[in-house]
Parts: C-alpha cells; sequence; structure tokens
C-alpha cells in the first residue's frame, strides 16, 4: 500500500489488455447485475435466461471498469495524467447473438474513449462522426504531433477531435472471412445506411 512506481523518464507506450468481459463468467469472479435492471439490446429476446446471461456480462464488465480506474489513479498519483493521453478501445461488439462475429452495428461497433492530457484545456464531448479502428493510429500520431507514415492505413481525426472542422470519412468498411467457420460478409457503413453482402450459404444463426 502506498507504493507508486518511478515515473518513466522517456516516452511510454502500456498496451493493458483485459480478459474482462469474455465468456464464462464465474460468480466468484464477477458478481452478477441485478437481471431486472438490465437494459437488453433490442435485438434480443426478453427472457429470464438472457437477462441473467446479460447480468453475468455486466458483472464482468464492472470488474473491467474498476480496473481501469485503477490504472488512471496511478497516472494520476505519479503526476502523469498531466501529459498521458489514454485511449479505451474494444475491438468488436458483445459475444452475443447478431452482434459479435457480424457486421451488423452491434458486431463491429466499438467503444472508444480518448482523454487528453490533464494539462491540456479540450473541453470533453461527444465525437459522432464514422471512425474506423484503422483510424487510431494516425489520429493518436497527429496528435501528439509525430509525422504520420505514408503507408499508415486510416485517416487522421485529430484536427476534427481538437476542433470540429467537418467531415472525416463519408464511410466505413467492414469484412470478416473467417470466425469458427467458413463466413466471408463484407459491408459499408455510412451516416445513414449499413449495406451488407453475404457470400456463402449459411445457417440463419451460426454461433461461434
Amino acid at each position: 500500500g502506498g507504493w507508486l512506481p518511478r515515473p518513466p523518464a522517456q516516452p511510454f507506450l502500456p498496451t493493458p489488455g483485459f480478459f474482462e468481459p469474455h465468456r464464462p463468467y464465474p460468480h466468484d469472479r464477477y458478481a452478477p447485475a441485478d437481471p431486472t435492471a438490465v437494459e437488453l439490446p433490442d435485438y434480443l429476446p426478453d427472457t429470464p435466461e438472457v437477462r441473467a446471461d446479460l447480468a453475468d456480462f455486466y458483472g464482468s464488465i464492472t470488474v473491467a471498469d474498476a480496473a481501469v480506474g485503477q490504472l488512471l489513479d496511478v497516472l494520476d498519483e505519479t503526476g502523469l495524467a498531466d501529459d498521458t493521453w489514454v485511449v479505451f478501445v474494444t475491438d468488436h461488439g458483445p459475444a452475443l447473438p447478431r452482434a459479435k462475429s457480424t457486421l451488423y452495428d452491434a458486431g463491429t461497433g466499438i467503444a472508444l474513449i480518448i482523454r487528453p492530457p490533464r494539462g491540456r484545456t479540450a473541453g470533453g464531448r461527444v465525437y459522432d462522426d464514422l471512425f474506423s479502428g484503422v483510424d487510431l493510429l494516425p489520429t493518436l500520431l497527429e496528435l501528439l504531433g509525430v509525422p504520420v507514415p505514408a503507408d499508415v492505413d486510416g485517416l487522421s481525426h485529430a484536427r476534427n477531435l481538437l476542433k470540429y472542422t467537418g467531415e472525416v470519412r463519408s464511410e466505413v468498411y467492414t469484412t470478416k472471412t473467417y470466425h469458427d467457420s467458413f463466413d466471408p460478409i463484407r459491408a459499408i457503413r455510412t451516416q445513414e445506411y449499413s449495406y451488407i453482402e453475404n457470400y456463402a450459404q449459411r445457417p440463419l444463426l451460426d454461433l461461434p
């Protein structure tokens, strides 16, 4: 208790990842949420079994959230929060039918939160423009003032995040070929529409 590591003298990039919230959700590790209070996505039926599953899922999210809080506390306690960019990002949607392993919004939509150094005066806001995962690297490089190499994919949203200047991209492309089974799908997402093409015969529901 009370011991803190010495702040690094050079720029650093820790990339901690979390097993949470992946299945299974053992109750000795994750206390489930109240099943009657969970908010069901509109693509799932409202049954006791689904509510119990989501309650377990929410319980694991609570543990991950607390762990993120510990990391943020260390940045504050060491003074590193004053000049450290923090990025919280997920890699895909939840492990639920019509979500993970699909190209519907519930499968490809990710959480993305970027917190600037506390020394900056940029106010917090919701960024509602289309953002692809490949945009994260060039965006962070430009925010840090590092030239973006020509062979880096994606578009930088840095100027939009600091001062909105207009739409960066008009569409996001997503792709899936294999996840547990051969299932080639391609999609284009715009602000208004989602167009998805499936290229193989498959069951109506193929759970990974």
